[in-house]
C-alpha cells in the first residue's frame, strides 16, 4: 500500500521470514518396527526439573500431558528404558519433547533449544500411514510437538502438526462430552483437558497465519473446564477459550470477505459487536483476576500475565483494520487530522492496549520473566508495535509519548539475548516497518501530506488529541493493576460499552470513507 502511494522510496523488499530462517531443524523418519535410541539422556533428577520448568512456563497448557501416567513412565523409564519404549513409543516422543522445551527455558542460549532432543521426537509421532496404539497419547504428542515447533518460527509446519492433532481429536470424538460413568472419571477428564487444549492452539496458530479454525464452536459438545474440575488451571482455560474464540471471530468477521463483508457500515457494525464480547469476557476476567491473584505477587504469574495480554490484542486485532483504513484514506485522500475525531475514542482504546503490552512486557523483562521461547508474547510486542508505528505516523498527537518505541526494542533485544529463535527477525521487520512509513512520518511531523507520484486532495492536519479514556480508579486496588507500573491493566467492561455504543455511524463513515 505504502510503496504504491510513494514509490520512490528506495527501501529494499520486503523480509519474507518463512519456515527454517530463525532455526533449521532436522530430523529422520523412524520405521515402526524401528527402535528409538535412549542414549544420551539426561539424569532422573535433572529430567524431573525440566518437567517442572515446563510446567511453570506453559501454565495451563501443561494439562496436555497426563502427568500422572508421564511420571509413573518416568520412574521407571530410568530403570527400565527399553521396555518403557518399546511399550510407548508416544509417551517417549513426549518426554523427548519435555526435554526440548525445559533447555530451551533453562538454557536458551546454548542448548540450541533442546533441538537435539526434539528432532529425536519428531519421527516418533504419528503420521498419515501410521496411527499408534494410543491415539490420545498421540494427539498429546502432536500438539506438544506443534507448539514447540512454532516456537522455533516454523510456523506452517507448526499448523499442520496441530491440525493433525484436531483432526484425531474429532476422530476419536473427544470433541463430545465422555461422561465419566462411561469411560471412567480420569479419562473422561483427560479427554477434555486435551480437545480444549488442541482447539485453542488450533485458533491460536491459525489466527497468526490468518486463517481460520478447524472446527465450528457448534460441533462441540465437551463440557467447559471448568465444568470438569474447579482449579485454577480449569477457570483460567475458560477464559482463554473465550478469547481465542474472539480472536477467531474477528479474523473471520471484522477481517472477513465474501457477502455482506465489505463496506464501511459493515466494519463499523463488526467493530461494535467484537467490543461488545470484550465487554462481557472482561467482566469475567476482572472476577477471576479479583479471585485468584488479589494480595499476591501476580507478577510471577504466567496465566494471569497470558491471560491479560491476550484481551489487550483481541483490542489489537479488532482496532487494527480501522488504522489501516486511516492509512490507505490519507495516502490516498488526504483526509485533514480532525475527520477523524469520530473515531479518537476508538483509536485511543487501541494505543491504550498496545501501549499497556509493551508496557507489561518491559515489565516483566526487568525481574526476569520474559518468555523468550514460546511465541506468545513475541507475537504481543510485535503486533502492538505494527500498530503504534501506523498510527503515530498517520495521526501522531494520539502517540504523544514515544517511550513505546524503546521498551519495544528492548524487549526484543532482551528476548534475543535470552535466544529467541524468531526475535532477531521480528525486530528486523519492524525496523523495515519504520523506513517503509518514514516520509509519512516526516510529513505528519511537518503537518503536510505525505508526497505522492499524484497528488491532489487538500492539506492534511495531526488528528486532535481524544480525551483520555483511563478513568481513575477507585478507591482499592484493581484486579487490572494487579501488575502494578508494568502497565498490566483494561478498560471496564462500562468503558468498552461505551466505545461500541457511541458510534454516530453516518459521521463515521462519512469522515472515513467519503
Amino acid at each position: 500500500m505504502i510503496d504504491r502511494h510513494i514509490p520512490d522510496t528506495g527501501n529494499p523488499p520486503y523480509p519474507w521470514n518463512l519456515d527454517g530462517v530463525a532455526f533449521k531443524l532436522d530430523w529422520q523418519r523412524l520405521g515402526p518396527n524401528e527402535e528409538p535410541s535412549v542414549d544420551d539422556l539426561p539424569s532422573h533428577e535433572y529430567a524431573t526439573l525440566l518437567f517442572n520448568t515446563f510446567k511453570y512456563h506453559l501454565g495451563y497448557f501443561s494439562g496436555i500431558i497426563d502427568e500422572r501416567y508421564f511420571l509413573g513412565c518416568l520412574n521407571e523409564f530410568y530403570q527400565q528404558p527399553r521396555l518403557v519404549v518399546s511399550r510407548s513409543r508416544q509417551w517417549f516422543a513426549q518426554y523427548l519433547l519435555v526435554l526440548a522445551f525445559g533447555e530451551a527455558f533453562v538454557n536458551p542460549s546454548t542448548s540450541e533449544f533442546g533441538s537435539q532432543y526434539a528432532s529425536r521426537a519428531i519421527p516418533l509421532l504419528p503420521d498419515l500411514h501410521f496411527l499408534d496404539k494410543d491415539p490420545l497419547s498421540g494427539i498429546e504428542s502432536l500438539c506438544l510437538a506443534a507448539l514447540y515447533l512454532h516456537s522455533i518460527d516454523l510456523r506452517i509446519t507448526a499448523f499442520h502438526h496441530i491440525g493433525h492433532a484436531l483432526h484425531l481429536s474429532i476422530f476419536e470424538g473427544i470433541h463430545r462430552h465422555q461422561p465419566a460413568e462411561v469411560v471412567g472419571q480420569h479419562r473422561s477428564l483427560r479427554c477434555n483437558r486435551i480437545f480444549w487444549i488442541v482447539y485453542v492452539l488450533d485458533l491460536e496458530f491459525s489466527a497468526l497465519g490468518g486463517a481460520m479454525g478447524s472446527i465450528r464452536g457448534t460441533d462441540i459438545t465437551t463440557k467447559m473446564p471448568s465444568d470438569m474440575e474447579k482449579t485454577l488451571y480449569s477457570e483460567a482455560m475458560d477464559l482463554q477459550i473465550s478469547l481465542s474464540r474472539l480472536v477467531s471471530t474477528i479474523l473471520t468477521t471484522v477481517y472477513g470477505v465474501g457477502e455482506g463483508s465489505s463496506g464501511p457500515l459493515s466494519l463499523i457494525k463488526k467493530i461494535q459487536s467484537v467490543l461488545h464480547k470484550l465487554a462481557g469476557i472482561s467482566q469475567e476476567l476482572n472476577s477471576f483476576l479479583g479471585a485468584r491473584f488479589q494480595g499476591t505477587s501476580s507478577r510471577t504469574s504466567k496465566v494471569a500475565s497470558r491471560l491479560i495480554l491476550s484481551y489487550h490484542r483481541c483490542v489489537v486485532l479488532t482496532t487494527r483494520p480501522l488504522v489501516m483504513c486511516i492509512l490507505q484514506s490519507r495516502l490516498a485522500h488526504r483526509h485533514s487530522g480532525s475527520s477523524w475525531n469520530t473515531v479518537g475514542s476508538l483509536l485511543n482504546t487501541s494505543v491504550d492496549s498496545a501501549m499497556s503490552v509493551i508496557k507489561t512486557l518491559r515489565g516483566l523483562g526487568d525481574h526476569n520473566l520474559l518468555d523468550s521461547f514460546l511465541p506468545f508474547q513475541l507475537e504481543d510486542v510485535f503486533s502492538s508495535a505494527f500498530l503504534l508505528h501506523i498510527i503515530s505516523a498517520v495521526t501522531p498527537s494520539l502517540v504523544p509519548d514515544q517511550t513505546w518505541t524503546a521498551n519495544a526494542h528492548e524487549v526484543l533485544d532482551l528476548m534475543i539475548a535470552k535466544g529467541s529463535p524468531a526475535a532477531r527477525l521480528r525486530k528486523l521487520e519492524l525496523e523495515h516497518l519504520e523506513k517503509l512509513i518514514s516520509p509519512i512520518v516526516e510529513a505528519s511531523a511537518q503537518g503536510q501530506p505525505p508526497a505522492r507520484s499524484n497528488p491532489d486532495g487538500s492539506p492534511a492536519a495531526n488528528v486532535e488529541s481524544a480525551d483520555d479514556m483511563l478513568s481513575a480508579a477507585e478507591d482499592g486496588v484493581s484486579p487490572w493493576d494487579l501488575l502494578g507500573a508494568d502497565g498490566m491493566h483494561a478498560l471496564s467492561p462500562q468503558q468498552i460499552l461505551g466505545f461500541a455504543n457511541e458510534f454516530d455511524m453516518d459521521s463515521v463513515i462519512q469522515s472515513m470513507f467519503a
